[in-house]
């Protein structure tokens, strides 16, 4: 076995037999041993992360007062961000009429200038 076994291959220290057609000495028992594949294991999730890791970017963080604006289903409504939540990278916001949202950073977007924020608010106030 190559050290990416399967867990049934780990289990029965063999291949399983399918309906593919094999040699027979494809399912003769084959001991894996535990410190390789563990070895093997961790390489490919160092990997992974390098992989990850060269297109990730951190996204700035949020003050509080901030007018934003938040994922709603497909669209994007204004808030203003009212603190911090406990867990990293969220956030407590607060729509216009009091309601109190918690929001990944992901889905916040800062507003590029107050007056759309004031728009917003004066076509609620014409209603």
């Amino acid at each position: 076995m190559d050290g990416f076994a399967t867990p049934a291959q780990l289990l029965m220290s063999r291949n399983l037999r399918s309906t593919i057609p094999a040699l027979p000495t494809h399912f003769k028992p084959e001991i894996v041993d535990a410190q390789d594949f563990q070895d093997n294991r961790e390489k490919g999730q160092q990997q992974q992360k390098v992989c990850h890791d060269k297109n990730a970017n951190s996204l700035p963080s949020r003050e509080e007062g901030e007018h934003v604006r938040m994922r709603d289903g497909k669209s994007w409504k204004p808030v203003t961000e009212t603190k911090n939540a406990s867990e990293p990278r969220s956030y407590i916001v607060q729509n216009p009429e009091g309601r109190k949202y918690r929001r990944n950073r992901s889905q916040l977007l800062k507003l590029n200038n107050q007056s759309s924020w004031q728009l917003k608010d004066r076509e609620e106030e014409m209603r």
